[in-house]
């Protein structure tokens, strides 16, 4: 009865009225399957396909998952028209990564399930698939579940724990995708509907479009070297014995350490061990700095935050918000923690591949601590297309730990008023 009916029965030679097999082994229908059925969507508005529920055995070749077949022709033909390839899809097992972005399915709303969540990320780099995405806040109650098998009647209120829905937004921040997503009986995700933790929820929502840039420049690097945004410690600081015994702990690109809280608080406080290397940290949050001898120490956040660390000689570029776009930033704030450190900024269209024909902007940002008798620095030079930086573009230098009374010499190879001002 759908209206693309005709056209499929004739693309692919059925008979009217018959019903036009899904078969990913014949030309004939996958060539319709795109042409008749998804790309009008996609002249229409549709931007990308989230692909679920296709996994299997049926098809005509043995051995041939289907799913295996959907994520292959859908990221090809994403591609058709020079954009980059984009889709949400289940894992077809090893091997995965190389077309969508995936999720980890429908997780209940408890405790334990964002327990688990942070360590499944970490460690889904191990089988090179970086970028998972969950629902955010889970999917479904044990009531509702029950409900679907008949046990119960169904849930006529959300009865959704507000605490629990903040602490997996704030995971949620620092994790590859970002996606709030729930059945829709009675576990709505909309921050408004919870009013004791609205505010902070928006708060990790905007916070995650000001890290846009940092990601971003990360999963670059996903590209370019096979480091994933997410990673359990022990690829740092496999010396470390400590690093395979922090399960929940992870780190979030070059510079930062995570440690989610997973656990109900007690009179407002959350409380959760969390290990450092050797060296000297600082929470961007509480601003908290711990010096340490390479160990676990127990930590307590409020609802406000929950412990990420920087390294010393940290870099992190936020976004000045504007609004819902995507575009490159015209105002940053440029975070410098005390150290010696380089980030290099990456930026392009966003949209097609002319990145590989060296369509893009990498601003290099330099900090060397004080020796010698010289003021630490901060170098700012930028490489490749100036057209990729909005003009009159900002920097706002903030520098943490520095000695007050010492100066900090800045130099910038960006030619002021052209693509940058330092503020």
């Amino acid at each position: 009865y759908e209206e693309q009916y005709p056209d499929m029965a004739e693309a692919t030679g059925t008979k009217n009225g018959k019903t036009v097999e899904f078969d990913l082994t014949d030309p004939k229908f996958v060539n319709a399957y795109f042409e008749v059925l998804h790309n009008p969507y996609e002249e229409c508005g549709v931007d990308s396909w989230w692909i679920d529920w296709q996994q299997g055995t049926k098809t005509k070749i043995k051995g041939y998952d289907p799913l295996w077949g959907l994520n292959h022709y859908h990221y090809l033909n994403s591609m058709r028209n020079g954009a980059r390839g984009l889709i949400l899809s289940r894992y077809a097992g090893l091997g995965s990564h190389r077309y969508p972005l995936g999720f980890s399915g429908d997780a209940f709303i408890v405790w334990k399930s964002l327990k688990f969540q942070p360590y499944f990320t970490a460690n889904s780099s191990n089988a090179g698939y970086p970028m998972w995405s969950h629902d955010i806040g889970g999917h479904m109650s044990l009531r509702v579940w029950r409900y679907l098998k008949r046990t119960v009647s169904e849930p006529t209120a959300n009865e959704y724990n507000a605490e629990l829905f903040l602490r997996w937004a704030q995971f949620g921040v620092f994790s590859p995708i970002m996606r709030l997503h729930s059945t829709k009986m009675g576990t709505g995700k909309e921050p408004w509907k919870f009013p004791p933790q609205t505010e902070r929820l928006k708060d990790a929502l905007n916070l995650r479009m000001r890290l846009v840039p940092y990601i971003y420049t990360m999963v670059k690097r996903t590209e370019d070297i096979g480091r994933a945004l997410i990673e359990p410690l022990y690829y740092d600081y496999s010396n470390e014995k400590g690093a395979f015994k922090a399960k929940r702990e992870y780190l979030f690109g070059s510079e930062l350490i995570v440690a989610p809280i997973t656990s109900k608080s007690q009179n407002g406080l959350s409380k959760t061990k969390v290990w450092l290397p050797k060296g000297q940290f600082k929470d961007i949050f509480t601003h908290e700095i711990i010096a340490s001898r390479g160990g676990f120490t127990e930590v307590s956040r409020d609802f406000n935050s929950i412990p990420v660390f920087a390294k010393e000689g940290s870099i992190i570029p936020l976004a000045k918000p504007e609004g819902n776009s995507t575009k490159n930033p015209k105002e940053l704030d440029i975070i410098c923690y005390k150290g010696n450190g380089v980030f290099k900024l990456y930026e392009d269209d966003s949209e097609t591949l002319e990145y590989k024909n060296g369509k893009f902007l990498t601003t290099v940002f330099e900090l060397k601590d004080a020796e010698d008798n010289q003021p630490p620095t901060l170098k700012i030079s930028t490489e490749g297309d100036l057209s990729f930086a909005p003009n009159g573009r900002i920097f706002n230098i903030i520098f943490h730990d520095f000695n007050k009374k010492e100066p900090i010499k800045i130099i910038s190879g960006v030619k002021a008023g052209e693509t940058a001002i330092l503020g």
